[in-house]
């Protein structure tokens, strides 16, 4: 079997996406940020005519298993293996008790430099273009009313006071792959 190219995950995402989630909107995106390609699916529980997802655990394994079995048509070597299989023999404790217990301290630098200031502002700057784009390229119009107004956002909070006609894209980026279900 192949390793595992970012058309291959898309590709699986959007078979899987369309076989699970008929009737219901969903938005995935790939991402090839890290040295394994991947994808983030959101999908709206409500489906068109009213039935809600609820997926409990054993319906969240059989989407695992769905999504490895949609891998392996295209020649990754992918499965879904078990919590117990993996050795974990404990559920993590719950984020919220964590909290509750005092246990998680988001550190804060004492001081911000102007250099890291600046350079995460450019950094949130670069990812509002790039989500405008996508919406822009969208073929739903409410998406593109939405991408004008990310555009009207990005100049009031990172702009000089005016609102350009479109976000200018990057040549030396592509932006993220996006597709809509």
């Amino acid at each position: 079997m192949d390793s595992l190219t970012p058309e291959a995950v898309r590709d699986a995402a959007r078979d899987f996406a369309r076989e699970t989630f008929s009737g219901h909107k969903y938005v995935f995106v790939l991402h090839e940020d890290t040295d394994s390609p991947h994808v983030h699916l959101a999908v709206k529980a409500e489906r068109w005519d009213g039935i809600r997802l609820h997926p409990g655990p054993a319906e969240l394994q059989r989407w695992r298993e769905r999504f490895a079995a949609r891998l392996q048509d295209r020649g990754v070597n992918a499965i879904s293996t078990r919590a117990a299989s993996r050795g974990q023999r404990k559920a993590p404790e719950r984020l919220w008790r964590v909290k509750a217990a005092g246990k998680v301290r988001v550190p804060r630098p004492s001081e911000r430099s102007p250099e890291s200031v600046a350079r995460h502002r450019a950094e949130a700057l670069e990812s509002w273009k790039n989500v405008a784009l996508a919406l822009a390229k969208s073929s739903d119009p409410s998406d593109r009313n939405l991408a004008a107004d990310v555009v009207r956002y990005v100049d009031k909070h990172f702009g000089d006071g005016r609102v350009p006609d479109r976000v200018p894209p990057r040549p030396d980026r592509r932006g993220p792959d996006i597709e809509r279900g």
